[in-house]
């Protein structure tokens, strides 16, 4: 069955909300801004598209741009803060749920969502999940058959709201939000992508974010038997995140071996850890990271905390443990991440807890 589609307000249905459609097989598509955020998806799967199509049909596309679907962008101010949005639906990259060859849908779930906040030299980009138009649209004369993606910024949430109009009527199912805090005024930028990287918070002048994932193809399995099983992901600045489960305790090394071992460890509940890690980038290097970890408490208790680990190196140390269920944790942990990472003293100097984590290690 198909999600439901309703009559209903949208969370943001005004035209000059509306998403700009770009067809990835059209000529010169890549050098737009909002299709640019997404160099590093489109060319893997490029590379992928060349192994498996037919040369004779790849050979009437612009050179470079194998790829079939559609990205849908908007950029706009809130205050001072530029922001730029953009949803992916190309390569397969949306969830097709129910759409089949019988099926009505028109619209892809779960589509992968690039959000960049500008403040002066403040830059953050966040990434997230949301609905988009599949660009074919039935075949309808008008490529998008009235099927629209929308984005506003909801300053009473603090988040950017995103809906879908199939054949001009509202999917209900697709009303979803993103926050990313106070943008208006002189506040600072801040970002969480609920689901994803645990973003959030407001950069010090001439910090990034960078993302990094934690299972996939970035990651390389090392060694794997009944009593340890430790596998590398690929990060930033060419280093190497090692990660290590041996069945009852979790850990995660993010400097060499010999000057931060995988302790503190801790009971993991469910994955162990979110899919992303945030790293604060600082002239190109990581100063801190950012991850959220699950950790089982009691038998069939989890609660997810924020790691926040220095960067300094080789070296790295837990800097603070945020409790993620309280109010703005992820902008708390990126302040601590990048206003104190420069101070704090590995060895010495203990992490800091902010409302009520779960323990890690003998803390």
């Amino acid at each position: 069955m198909c999600a439901a589609v309703v009559q209903a307000p949208a969370l943001a249905q005004n035209a000059t909300d509306a998403m700009k459609s770009y067809d990835l097989l059209a000529a010169g598509t890549y050098a737009e801004p909002p299709v640019a955020m997404w160099k590093d998806v489109l060319d893997k799967a490029n590379e992928s598209m060349k192994k498996i199509v037919d040369p004779s049909i790849l050979k009437k596309r612009s050179p470079g741009q194998y790829v079939v679907g559609a990205v849908f962008g908007r950029e706009f101010k809130v205050g001072d803060a530029s922001v730029a949005v953009s949803i992916y639906q190309g390569g397969g990259a949306c969830d097709g749920g129910a759409n089949s060859s019988s099926s009505t849908q028109t619209w892809g779930t779960d589509c992968p969502v690039r959000i960049q906040l500008k403040q002066g030299e403040n830059v953050r980009v966040v990434e997230g999940k949301a609905c988009a138009p599949y660009d074919w649209a039935l075949g309808e004369k008008d490529p998008y058959g009235g099927d629209r993606a929308y984005v506003t910024y909801n300053a009473s949430k603090g988040a950017l709201d995103f809906s879908v109009t199939s054949r001009r009527k509202v999917v209900k199912a697709c009303n979803t939000s993103i926050k990313v805090g106070t943008l208006a005024g002189t506040g600072e930028p801040v970002a969480e992508a609920a689901g994803s990287a645990p973003s959030g918070g407001a950069a010090i002048s001439g910090v990034t974010a960078a993302y990094s994932d934690t299972s996939g193809k970035t990651c390389k399995q090392q060694r794997e038997h009944s009593e340890l099983s430790e596998w590398t992901c690929s990060a930033p600045a060419g280093r190497k995140v090692v990660f290590g489960d041996t069945g009852g305790l979790f850990g995660v090394q993010f400097g060499k071996k010999g000057d931060s071992d995988l302790e503190p460890m801790f009971r993991p509940g469910g994955d162990a850890t979110g899919k992303k890690i945030e790293w604060r980038m600082k002239d190109g290097q990581p100063i801190a990271s950012i991850l959220r970890v699950f950790v089982s408490e009691d038998i069939g208790s989890t609660k997810q905390v924020l790691l926040v680990t220095k960067i300094d190196g080789d070296r790295a140390c837990h800097m603070a443990y945020v409790d993620a269920q309280i109010a703005d944790a992820n902008v708390r942990a990126a302040e601590i991440a990048d206003g104190k990472s420069a101070a704090f003293k590995c060895g010495s100097d203990k992490p800091e807890k902010v409302g009520s984590p779960a323990k890690i290690g003998d803390e």
